[in-house]
């Protein structure tokens, strides 16, 4: 593929993956091979979907960018840093909200105040330009349980995005939506996103969804090889 043209003012970082595999229990009698090495260029800015059926290796590869997850083989570089350890400069995102039930989605979205000692005061003033911008001032106050299944994973998008990260990875984060709030709170991510333009690696089933996002798409096969 020719790598999308490098955007202009982003906030994100260059993500290199060269020959990364990996493989689970590599000492033991019975290894698993859950991903061949593969290999992406990824430009700062730019927002890449990887794609492919369950137990290919997308959630994986995510990990091991991430540096939550070692690799076999290979080598990964977000910058200038090569990853060996949970990179920081991150908003990570799931199937599953995560949302604390004894916390307001204020609170929830502070959470990221709170684990990386950030100004408090800048933060929530950041968080709720972004409850405005995505419409939703009226859940600030309100507790898990008393939202929508759409409205929480837009709640967690904004504890994703609050800090500004560089770099976003995201693993399924519309699976568990129906089909309408999912176009709702994809909309809402592409807005989200355009504002900095942070580097975005999206793991999804949805060639559709991927299609409406993404400056490239990667396919991954539907087992290793």
């Amino acid at each position: 593929m020719t790598p999308s043209p490098q955007v202009q003012n982003a906030l994100g970082l260059d993500i290199s993956i060269k020959n990364v595999g990996k493989v689970f229990g590599e000492t033991t009698p019975n290894p698993f091979q859950a991903l061949k090495p593969v290999s992406m260029d990824i430009q700062a800015g730019e927002f890449i979907s990887i794609v492919g059926p369950s137990g290919c290796g997308k959630s994986t590869l995510m990990l091991m960018a991430a540096g939550l997850l070692a690799r076999s083989e290979g080598d990964i570089t977000i910058g200038s840093q090569p990853i060996v350890a949970p990179f920081t400069d991150i908003g990570i995102a799931f199937q599953d909200h995560l949302l604390l039930d004894f916390r307001t989605a204020m609170d929830n979205v502070l959470l990221q105040a709170d684990i990386r000692h950030l100004d408090k005061k800048r933060m929530r003033e950041r968080a709720q330009d972004l409850f405005l911008k995505l419409h939703l001032e009226k859940a600030m106050n309100k507790y898990p349980r008393q939202l929508s299944g759409g409205m929480r994973q837009r709640v967690s998008l904004i504890r994703t995005i609050v800090h500004e990260p560089s770099v976003l990875m995201m693993d399924e984060p519309f699976g568990a939506l129906d089909a309408l709030t999912r176009l709702q709170v994809r909309a809402d991510l592409e807005a989200l996103w355009l504002d900095t333009r942070p580097t975005v690696l999206f793991i999804t089933h949805s060639v559709g969804g991927a299609v409406g996002l993404s400056d490239r798409i990667f396919v991954l096969r539907p087992e290793p090889r």
